[in-house]
């Protein structure tokens, strides 16, 4: 639940190496930002234009990386 607005959101990310070429890059929920490594560094310049809890998102998806289940064989 978001407090300042009291609505409940779903917020997921996703990280990939590589974009497949055909991928929509904006949508009603959102756009994918290519070229920005996915380090705290880069999390922390982002913190300015992030929601609280995309910002908590984006840190526990880097802390976890290494436990996220990797993509299978294409």
């Amino acid at each position: 639940m978001d407090p300042l607005t009291l609505g409940v959101g779903h917020l997921t990310v996703a990280v990939l190496d590589e974009l497949p070429q055909d991928i929509a890059t904006t949508n009603d929920e959102g756009r994918v930002l290519k070229g920005i490594p996915f380090t705290e560094q880069a999390i922390a310049e982002l913190e300015p234009r992030l929601s609280l809890g995309t910002l908590h998102l984006l840190r526990r998806a880097h802390r976890d990386r290494e436990r996220l289940p990797a993509p299978g064989p294409q």
